[in-house]
Protein backbone atom coordinates (compact mmCIF):
# COMPACT_ATOMS: atom_id res chain seq x y z
CA UNK A 1 0.00 0.00 0.00
CA UNK A 2 1.25 3.13 -0.77
CA UNK A 3 1.72 5.81 2.23
CA UNK A 4 3.15 9.23 3.02
CA UNK A 5 3.75 11.28 6.18
CA UNK A 6 5.30 10.33 9.77
CA UNK A 7 4.90 6.63 9.99
CA UNK A 8 3.64 4.92 13.62
CA UNK A 9 4.55 1.33 13.49
CA UNK A 10 2.18 -0.13 16.89
CA UNK A 11 -0.26 -2.24 18.01
CA UNK A 12 -3.11 -0.80 17.30
CA UNK A 13 -4.55 -1.40 21.34
CA UNK A 14 -2.52 1.35 22.31
CA UNK A 15 -4.05 3.95 19.67
CA UNK A 16 -7.65 3.17 19.00
CA UNK A 17 -10.62 4.17 20.33
CA UNK A 18 -11.86 0.62 22.62
CA UNK A 19 -15.63 1.21 20.76
CA UNK A 20 -13.45 1.04 17.03
CA UNK A 21 -10.92 -1.49 18.28
CA UNK A 22 -13.61 -4.32 19.03
CA UNK A 23 -15.26 -3.40 15.72
CA UNK A 24 -12.23 -4.09 13.82
CA UNK A 25 -9.57 -6.08 16.11
CA UNK A 26 -11.43 -9.01 17.71
CA UNK A 27 -11.83 -11.17 14.90
CA UNK A 28 -8.00 -10.84 12.76
CA UNK A 29 -7.19 -14.35 11.63
CA UNK A 30 -3.88 -14.61 11.23
CA UNK A 31 -4.10 -14.30 7.16
CA UNK A 32 -5.68 -10.99 7.19
CA UNK A 33 -4.34 -7.76 5.98
CA UNK A 34 -7.05 -4.90 7.40
CA UNK A 35 -7.09 -1.62 5.80
CA UNK A 36 -7.24 1.46 8.59
CA UNK A 37 -9.30 3.94 6.28
CA UNK A 38 -12.92 2.65 7.73
CA UNK A 39 -11.45 4.20 10.72
CA UNK A 40 -11.49 8.04 9.76
CA UNK A 41 -10.31 7.48 6.51
CA UNK A 42 -6.61 6.99 7.77
CA UNK A 43 -3.86 6.33 6.04
CA UNK A 44 -2.39 2.60 7.04
CA UNK A 45 -2.82 -1.19 7.37
CA UNK A 46 -3.18 -3.66 10.23
CA UNK A 47 -2.45 -7.49 10.96
CA UNK A 48 -2.25 -9.93 13.70
CA UNK A 49 1.54 -10.51 14.54
CA UNK A 50 0.56 -14.43 14.48
CA UNK A 51 3.61 -14.77 17.11
CA UNK A 52 0.47 -12.87 20.21
CA UNK A 53 2.58 -10.51 22.02
CA UNK A 54 6.15 -9.48 20.70
CA UNK A 55 8.73 -6.52 20.37
CA UNK A 56 10.45 -5.77 17.28
CA UNK A 57 13.03 -3.71 16.27
CA UNK A 58 12.92 -1.21 12.98
CA UNK A 59 16.03 -0.84 10.85
CA UNK A 60 16.45 1.93 8.43
CA UNK A 61 18.41 1.18 4.73
CA UNK A 62 20.11 2.57 1.75
CA UNK A 63 19.00 0.16 -0.35
CA UNK A 64 15.89 -1.97 -0.51
CA UNK A 65 15.43 -4.83 1.49
CA UNK A 66 13.43 -8.14 -0.21
CA UNK A 67 12.19 -11.20 1.76
CA UNK A 68 15.54 -12.81 1.37
CA UNK A 69 17.25 -10.97 3.13
CA UNK A 70 15.00 -11.08 6.37
CA UNK A 71 15.45 -15.17 5.41
CA UNK A 72 19.12 -14.87 6.23
CA UNK A 73 18.85 -12.64 9.17
CA UNK A 74 15.83 -14.75 10.84
CA UNK A 75 16.90 -18.39 9.21
CA UNK A 76 20.52 -18.43 9.48
CA UNK A 77 20.86 -15.96 12.43
CA UNK A 78 22.67 -13.34 10.70
CA UNK A 79 23.10 -9.98 12.00
CA UNK A 80 20.62 -6.96 11.00
CA UNK A 81 21.31 -4.59 8.00
CA UNK A 82 21.10 -1.15 7.92
CA UNK A 83 20.35 1.10 11.38
CA UNK A 84 18.14 0.80 14.30
CA UNK A 85 15.84 3.50 13.74
CA UNK A 86 13.51 2.05 16.85
CA UNK A 87 11.80 -0.67 18.70
CA UNK A 88 7.93 -1.08 19.01
CA UNK A 89 5.61 -3.63 21.15
CA UNK A 90 2.66 -5.72 20.87
CA UNK A 91 0.25 -6.43 23.91
CA UNK A 92 -3.22 -7.41 21.68
CA UNK A 93 -0.95 -9.74 19.31
CA UNK A 94 -1.82 -6.88 16.31
CA UNK A 95 0.37 -4.87 14.26
CA UNK A 96 -0.45 -1.80 12.36
CA UNK A 97 1.61 0.82 10.39
CA UNK A 98 -0.85 4.56 10.04
CA UNK A 99 0.29 8.49 9.67
CA UNK A 100 1.20 9.81 12.74
CA UNK A 101 -0.68 12.70 12.00
CA UNK A 102 -3.99 10.99 11.44
CA UNK A 103 -3.54 8.65 14.28
CA UNK A 104 -2.86 12.16 16.27
CA UNK A 105 -6.23 13.25 15.22
CA UNK A 106 -8.08 10.53 15.44
CA UNK A 107 -6.97 9.84 19.58
CA UNK A 108 -4.71 12.73 20.44
CA UNK A 109 -4.54 11.96 23.90
CA UNK A 110 -3.37 8.12 23.25
CA UNK A 111 -0.80 8.91 20.40
CA UNK A 112 0.44 11.39 22.29
CA UNK A 113 1.30 9.32 25.35
CA UNK A 114 2.77 6.48 22.77
CA UNK A 115 5.37 8.85 21.71
CA UNK A 116 5.90 10.65 24.91
CA UNK A 117 5.29 8.48 28.13
CA UNK A 118 5.57 5.12 26.45
CA UNK A 119 8.43 5.02 23.26
CA UNK A 120 9.07 1.47 23.65
CA UNK A 121 5.60 0.41 22.66
CA UNK A 122 5.90 2.21 19.35
CA UNK A 123 8.64 3.11 16.57
CA UNK A 124 8.10 6.80 14.57
CA UNK A 125 9.82 6.50 11.32
CA UNK A 126 9.37 10.74 10.13
CA UNK A 127 8.21 12.00 6.68
CA UNK A 128 8.18 8.44 4.73
CA UNK A 129 6.72 8.34 1.39
CA UNK A 130 6.24 5.04 -0.63
CA UNK A 131 5.00 1.45 -0.41
CA UNK A 132 4.95 -0.48 2.57
CA UNK A 133 3.83 -4.52 2.76
CA UNK A 134 3.16 -6.68 5.53
CA UNK A 135 5.68 -10.31 5.21
CA UNK A 136 5.69 -13.79 6.45
CA UNK A 137 9.06 -15.39 6.47
CA UNK A 138 8.88 -18.99 7.92
CA UNK A 139 12.72 -19.58 10.28
CA UNK A 140 12.33 -23.90 9.04
CA UNK A 141 11.75 -26.40 11.66
CA UNK A 142 7.95 -26.24 11.27
CA UNK A 143 8.04 -22.81 13.41
CA UNK A 144 5.07 -19.98 13.23
CA UNK A 145 5.97 -17.78 10.46
CA UNK A 146 7.49 -14.06 11.51
CA UNK A 147 5.31 -11.25 10.23
CA UNK A 148 7.49 -8.16 9.25
CA UNK A 149 6.77 -5.09 7.38
CA UNK A 150 8.79 -3.62 4.38
CA UNK A 151 9.21 -0.29 3.61
CA UNK A 152 10.12 1.22 0.21
CA UNK A 153 10.34 4.63 -0.94
CA UNK A 154 12.04 7.59 -0.39
CA UNK A 155 14.12 5.92 2.59
CA UNK A 156 13.99 1.98 3.27
CA UNK A 157 13.20 0.03 6.36
CA UNK A 158 12.21 -3.67 7.60
CA UNK A 159 10.75 -4.81 10.74
CA UNK A 160 12.34 -7.65 12.64
CA UNK A 161 11.05 -9.98 15.80
CA UNK A 162 13.43 -10.07 18.45
CA UNK A 163 11.49 -11.39 21.51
Amino acid sequence: MKIKGDLLITDPCYWMKDKEFEKYCYNIGPSEITLLNPIDNMQGMMADTIFGDWTCEVYKTDEPVDQSVLEDIIKYNKPPVGVLAGKFGSDAGLVSISEYNETWDYNRKKAEDLIDKYPWCAALLENFEGDVVFIDIYPGDDKEPMRCILGKGNYNFYTIQIG
